[in-house]
C-alpha cells in the first residue's frame, strides 16, 4: 500500500499555524505508535513531535540524517514508522532513506517534503519501498490519520 498526499488544503497555512489541529479526532491507537522523526527543522520538528506525542504518539527526534541513520540503527527494531523529511543539510533524505532500508529491507518510511507533487526524488523513493509522501505543513491530524493506516493491521 503506498500514497501520496499533498494536502493542498493546508500547505497555504503560515509555518506558525502548520502543526495545529491536534485537538481533531483520531481514532485512538490500541497501542502507542512509536515514530522516528528525522528532520534539521528544529521549530517544525519539535512543533511536530508534540502534537504527535499529544495524539498519542511516542516520538523520537533525530537532527538530521547522521543522527537519524545512528538512531535508527540502534532502534530500528521498535520504530513502526520513520518520517524523514527529503530537503535537510548535508547528506539528502533519499540517501538516507536507502540506508535506512539497507539496515532494514523492512523499514516503513514516510517522507516529508515541501513539495510533495514537484519532487522526482518521491517516485524515486517510492520504487525502493517508501510508503508515500506528504507534504510536511499537512498538519499533525492529517499526519496521524496516515501513520494510524500505514500501521493498521493488514497493512504492508
Amino acid at each position: 500500500m503506498t500514497f501520496e498526499a499533498s494536502c493542498s488544503d493546508t500547505i497555504q497555512q503560515p509555518a506558525t499555524e502548520s502543526f495545529s489541529g491536534a485537538a481533531e479526532a483520531i481514532p485512538v491507537p490500541t497501542r502507542r505508535t512509536r515514530v522516528m522523526l528525522v528532520d534539521d527543522d528544529a521549530l517544525s520538528s519539535f512543533k511536530l513531535t508534540k502534537a504527535l506525542g499529544d495524539l498519542g504518539f511516542d516520538v523520537v527526534q533525530a537532527w538530521g540524517t547522521d543522527q537519524g541513520l545512528a538512531m535508527f540503527r540502534s532502534l530500528f527494531h521498535v520504530i513502526d514508522v520513520v518520517l524523514l523529511r527529503l530537503d535537510m543539510v548535508g547528506q539528502n533524505g533519499l540517501t538516507a532513506f536507502d540506508k535506512m532500508r539497507q539496515i532494514d529491507p523492512n523499514a516503513r518510511v514516510l517522507l516529508l517534503t515541501d513539495y510533495p507533487t514537484q519532487d522526482r526524488r518521491i517516485e524515486v523513493a517510492m520504487r525502493r519501498g517508501a510508503l508515500g509522501a506528504m507534504s510536511r505543513r499537512c498538519g499533525a491530524v492529517k499526519l496521524a490519520v496516515s501513520i494510524d493506516s500505514l500501521t493498521s493491521p493488514g497493512t504492508i
